[in-house]
């Protein structure tokens, strides 16, 4: 892994502590449900291995570039598995419906690695899909201050309502969620979550002047992400089949912890002490 990141490093000079806050978020999204850890078995304080990560930088930081090498190439062949997943629970749903002359199924959910953009009602319909299918997700957005903003905005009048907001909070948890508030209702046991995304200084700014009263900064990892003027490198056909070579490497550890079966972790006597 790290000399994959070093690899991208000759190409956009990014800070180390900015690729591996990347990789870990990354490598959370691929873990499946029920991976947790164990931070100490004597008070049994267990956790999901979730991670709200955000790049503070102006823009022209080079954000997206980093989005491209650490999480859209290396989740390819998830997002293909997923869509063969889709397709063949689509066709079920089809053939169910055809057989059926009333009380036809609930058209099912499309299981997704990433989302981009959501609103409460649709994340917990989300949710419960994936619970079903031991999945987790990926909220990915390139600037975060549109999904923080848009928290509550989405209710009948725009009035908007804390309950987005909430939600958010309570998926780092890994909580479940139960509401009866529509015809069908919503409700899932247990959920993994895991954010990522850039801010500019100035508007993170604005939106802890308030405080932090319910705890939703202090879910999110910072990581510094300054602004890089940079002449392009050239590469020779080695440096070009490195690149690919570091691509291919961090898309097989996505696939391979895709794969894993849910377990949980626990730290050791050092990590305890630490």
């Amino acid at each position: 892994i790290t000399a994959a990141l070093h690899t991208f490093q000759q190409g956009i000079p990014y800070q180390d502590l900015t690729l591996l806050m990347a990789q870990l978020v990354m490598t959370s999204s691929c873990l499946k449900l029920g991976t947790r850890i164990n931070g100490n078995p004597f008070t049994d304080w267990e956790v999901p291995l979730n991670l709200y990560g955000i790049d503070v930088g102006p823009s022209g930081a080079k954000k997206s570039p980093l989005v491209k090498a650490i999480f859209t190439k290396p989740a390819e062949e998830i997002r293909h598995q997923l869509s063969r997943v889709n397709a063949e629970r689509f066709e079920a749903w089809e053939l169910e419906c055809k057989a059926k002359k009333q009380n036809k199924p609930l058209r099912p959910v499309a299981l997704l690695h990433t989302t981009n953009d959501y609103t409460a009602e649709a994340l917990a319909d989300q949710l419960a899909a994936h619970e079903g299918s031991g999945m987790s997700l990926l909220v990915l957005r390139d600037e975060v201050a549109a999904l923080f903003d848009s928290l509550g905005k989405y209710k009948q009048g725009g009035k908007g309502s804390g309950g987005d907001e909430q939600q958010l909070l309570e998926i780092f948890d890994g909580e479940g969620f139960n509401s009866i508030r529509c015809s069908k209702g919503r409700a899932y046991e247990r959920c993994h979550v895991s954010l990522y995304g850039g801010i500019q200084d100035e508007v993170l700014r604005r939106l802890i002047a308030s405080g932090d009263a319910n705890g939703k900064w202090a879910r999110c990892i910072f990581v510094p992400l300054p602004e890089m003027t940079y002449q392009l490198p050239t590469f020779t056909p080695e440096g070009r089949q490195q690149r690919k070579d570091a691509e291919r490497q961090l898309q097989s550890i996505a696939t391979s912890l895709w794969q894993q079966a849910p377990r949980p972790y626990e730290l050791d006597d050092d990590g305890i002490t630490l």
